[in-house]
């Protein structure tokens, strides 16, 4: 699919853009019913196919990374078929999230609570039940070695790895803003929220002088999309990834020792998606795929259903581990759906997320649909 744009405003600029986005999808589903897909998505060409292996010397045909994608789906399907359900598993879970289901974490727990037109929504909302607000400025991850950006960049160096053709890239926003990178999260700190023009004086205003300086310098992060010119800008994420520990584990192996043996834990391996509501502050995120951790072993007994839920004021004392760029797989792409205030339909633009395997000291699990 090829996104075009002509974006012309009153300023006098006149800017065009084409995007060819590509992706290669497969979907299995088992006889019992069981089914997981996986992708590979990005901006360009066939070559997309190739971003996940660029970091490494292995040159493999088209046909054979498609293969590999096909084979890595029926294999977590056949894996489902003989799942228990996460019914076994109680509360006050640790889990160890994969590249992937780190992506559709950040997204929802930090990401859409950061764009600002959320923000102003909530803080005009009287029921709401967390002020977003406040949070600029404050510690919203207690773990010092997070860090989390958006980029509209087409490349970034995730650490040690690196992201070719990002799903979400743009070369500007729909208000003609340069897409680049803005630091959301440093050291546990909510720094920059994601604006538009619409947005940017009003989030400001009544922020410390500090705070309110580094956004203004910092300017137009880039994040006005639409998918056509029938829905109002609203402001979205693009690629949001997660930083990696350099000094973190090297492997999700050395993550599962720190389960203690008298807790069982999970490895998650896939999501199909999550939401988080802005007003309560609680957050879902749906695991496909999960493996059991016993005795801080990573098991071969899957886990189907495993619903991952919690507050986004409550998460931040629990994220104790974040693994190096050696833990970093690949990335979550997919399209972000969001409503306006002022619009009944949902909006989708492509995005993309991912990070290094993160470790949680306790979540609260439960089954069923997200």
């Amino acid at each position: 699919v090829v996104d075009s744009f002509v974006i012309s405003d009153t300023d006098g600029n006149l800017l065009d853009s084409s995007i060819p986005r590509v992706g290669f999808v497969v979907q299995v589903e088992t006889k019992d019913g069981n089914s997981s897909f996986d992708s590979i998505r990005g901006v360009g060409n066939l070559e997309v196919l190739r971003r996940y292996t660029l970091h490494t010397e292995e040159e493999k045909s088209t046909q054979q990374l498609i293969v590999e994608l096909a084979d890595r789906v029926s294999t977590e399907s056949l894996a489902l078929d003989r799942a228990q359900n996460s019914s076994i598993l109680g509360s006050d879970i640790p889990v160890i999230l994969s590249s992937d289901v780190v992506g559709v974490f950040v997204h929802e727990i930090l990401g859409h609570p950061a764009e600002a037109d959320i923000i102003l929504e909530n803080k005009k909302d009287k029921a709401a039940e967390v002020n977003l607000k406040s949070r600029i400025g404050g510690t919203v991850i207690e773990n010092t070695a997070f860090n989390l950006v958006d980029t509209g960049e087409l490349n970034y160096l995730l650490g040690k790895y690196q992201v070719k053709n990002a799903f979400g890239s743009l070369p500007f926003d729909d208000h003609g803003s340069t897409g680049k990178t803005t630091k959301v999260v440093e050291k546990g700190v909510f720094t920059h929220p994601l604006n538009d023009r619409y947005t940017f004086n009003e989030v400001i205003d009544g922020l410390s002088a500090s705070i309110a300086k580094s956004i203004t310098e910092h300017g137009l992060t880039g994040n006005s999309r639409t998918p056509g010119y029938k829905n109002r800008t609203q402001v979205r994420m693009t690629n949001t990834f997660l930083l990696p520990n350099e000094g973190g584990p090297n492997s999700i192996e050395e993550m599962a020792k720190e389960v203690p043996k008298n807790k069982k834990g999970v490895y998650v391996v896939s999501s199909s998606g999550g939401w988080v509501n802005t007003e309560s502050g609680e957050f879902c995120v749906k695991g496909n795929l999960a493996y059991l951790i016993e005795n801080g072993t990573i098991t071969d007994k899957p886990i189907k259903d495993v619903t991952m839920m919690g507050n986004i004021n409550k998460i931040g004392n629990q994220i104790k581990l974040i693994g190096t760029s050696k833990t970093v797989k690949s990335t979550f792409t997919g399209h972000c759906g969001k409503r306006s205030s002022e619009e009944r339909d949902t909006a989708w633009v492509p995005v993309e997320g991912g990070g290094p395997a993160m470790y949680i000291e306790g979540m609260s699990l439960s089954g069923g649909s997200s």
